[in-house]
């Protein structure tokens, strides 16, 4: 009787055991899910998974768990780990059992982070063939698929995400980052309207770096970096570069970037920071990442250009096979060779657009009639208008403007050729001067 009375007292031990672990483990998926919506991944990751341990058959510490991965994979920590952990989420997904929207999710989230864009694009293809229903986890995947494959339709995207999870941060960060990359600057401060913290903060930083183009940026604080989203980590480091920072640390930021329009956005932030060196390698980043990428290609020898290097530009134009950047190249090699005939014909083979905009300046200059001034040049050298410093450093010398070509000499941290040239020939016009 006394062993039958333990019994059943184990039993109901048990029982009583396994409905607070059910319990516990439904407090913390709700707790997870409101991590996520505040945009910690690796929080609410920690307490799906806990959840997941407690309630083994709960369905729903298994979908917060999926979520939850999915997200992090997104906008965690990353790494050299992140690619088996992308394919080890498709596993386990399937072992859950798993179909239809939950498994499309794993899917998608697996290929993005696998950085795949051709498979993300295909997958995303099947699925709106498929018919297969969404929600604002799906659509967030979605619009991280678009960015991979360079798409700014991304936008939208993030905003049905947005739409469906009331609150969310993630969302509306990555929104924000896409209308950014699209230069609707003026929207993409809207989206970030109300979201509070420190990601919101840089994120507006990064709006008005690439806008405004500076050589001062607003702080941020190097240790910090780590606990933003991944998506906004390479930005967040571009603001750190500067002509005069060497150990900015954007080559190591760059080699976990999610998608080549981060590294454009980042190149675009160095070069307004005059650091042409840091730029041109986080447009190589993006070519390196997707090679057919034009404004990659154009970036790399507008970059070169500024840095001083025409053979390298015209390698790079050659490579790209890109007409625009061909165009831009012959101009500036006819102007160095002094041959107006040369930048005639390149002016008439570009067309009407297209070319060197500097080109007609330079045909003045050679033809040696109606000589373009330094006041003419301003408005194209403010604007880092391609060669327009070294046009502007052969005006100052014809004037006798000795002082004004020194100051340009001063901002040529790169030696070249052509600057050792008029460097030459400012210090022989400085010997004869009075």
């Amino acid at each position: 009787m006394l062993a039958a009375v333990g019994g059943g007292g184990a039993l109901f031990l048990r029982k009583r055991s396994r409905d607070a672990d059910a319990a516990e483990a439904t407090g913390l998926t709700q707790q997870a899910y409101a991590a996520l919506r505040a945009g910690s991944t690796a929080s609410a990751l920690k307490l799906a998974a806990h959840a997941r341990m407690l309630a083994p058959e709960s369905r729903e510490a298994a979908q917060a768990w999926l979520h939850a991965t999915g997200l992090d994979l997104l906008e965690g920590d990353g790494g050299e780990g992140a690619a088996h952990r992308a394919i080890g989420f498709v596993d386990e997904t399937r072992i859950l059992g798993a179909k239809g929207l939950d498994l499309g999710f794993a899917v998608l989230v697996s290929a993005v982070v696998l950085k795949n864009d051709k498979l993300a694009r295909r997958v995303l293809e099947q699925h709106e063939a498929d018919a297969l229903p969404t929600d604002a986890f799906y659509e967030l995947a979605a619009g991280a698929a678009l960015d991979l494959d360079c798409d700014h339709v991304a936008e939208e995207r993030f905003r049905r995400s947005s739409a469906r999870w009331v609150d969310a941060v993630l969302p509306r960060l990555r929104r924000a980052r896409s209308l950014a990359f699209a230069a609707r600057y003026v929207e993409a401060r809207q989206e970030l309207e109300g979201v509070a913290g420190p990601a919101a903060k840089l994120l507006g930083d990064v709006i008005t770096a690439l806008e405004k183009p500076s050589t001062a940026h607003a702080f941020v604080d190097p240790f910090a970096i780590t606990d933003l989203p991944r998506s906004l980590r390479p930005l967040a480091q571009a603001l750190t570069v500067s002509a005069e920072n060497a150990q900015s640390g954007l080559d190591a930021a760059m080699s976990d970037i999610d998608c080549p329009l981060v590294a454009l956005a980042c190149a675009d932030i160095a070069t307004g920071a005059l650091d042409f060196a840091s730029a041109e390698r986080a447009a190589q980043a993006a070519l390196d990442m997707r090679s057919e990428l034009g404004a990659a290609s154009e970036r790399i020898v507008r970059l070169r250009l500024r840095r001083g290097d025409l053979r390298e530009a015209s390698e790079a134009a050659k490579s790209s096979g890109d007409a625009s950047s061909l165009a831009l190249v012959a101009s500036i090699d006819a102007y160095e060779q002094r041959r107006a005939d040369l930048l005639k014909q390149a002016r008439e083979d570009a067309g009407a657009g297209r070319g060197w905009s500097l080109a007609p300046l330079a045909a003045r200059q050679l033809e040696g009639s109606a000589k373009p001034t330094l006041e003419e040049l301003k408005p194209s050298l403010d604007a880092g208008e391609p060669w327009a410093d070294v046009l502007a450093m052969d005006i100052a010398i014809d004037a006798g403007k000795l002082d004004e070509a020194k100051k340009i000499a001063g901002t040529w941290a790169e030696a070249s050729p052509p600057r050792d040239k008029r460097r030459k020939l400012l210090g022989e016009r400085e010997k004869k001067a009075p």
